[in-house]
């Protein structure tokens, strides 16, 4: 059981580490060392090609994108209460998975109750979806 504990961390580090942090071009300043960290991806069971492709075109062009009332309401010096706050726009998140509540002001169904069950099923098949 500690072998596996231990091999589940370790993916998990490069996972959020040293894939990432190598598919952005941050890991190293050797380009070509970046591209071996993104690469470590491919050890773990998924694929730096398609992570590139999800990441960088389907997430990155929308982080930080908030709708514009509240934007407006920012630029005249009004700061919008919590549940009028807009979400992020970012179809990664909040379209790829349309069974999942990711934030609070979306509008709760029955099966939201139970997607601590269904979650990790449904993001352990994110790159599978991402390809077909």
């Amino acid at each position: 059981i500690g072998w596996c504990i231990s091999m589940g961390a370790a993916a998990a580090f490069v996972g959020t580490c040293i894939q990432h942090d190598g598919n952005h071009g941050a890991f190293a300043q050797a380009k070509w060392l970046n591209k071996m960290a993104g690469w470590t991806q491919d050890m773990i069971g998924a694929s730096a090609f398609t992570w590139e492709f999800q990441h960088m075109l389907g997430h990155h062009p929308y982080t930080n994108l908030l709708d514009e009332e509240e934007d407006l309401k920012k630029g005249n010096g009004v700061d919008c209460p919590i549940v009028e706050k807009d979400q992020e726009s970012d179809p990664d998140v909040f379209s790829s998975f349309p069974i999942m509540r990711m934030h609070p002001l979306h509008e709760p169904a029955w099966y939201h109750r139970y997607q601590h069950i269904y979650a990790p099923f449904l993001f352990a098949l994110m790159t599978i979806a991402k390809v077909f």
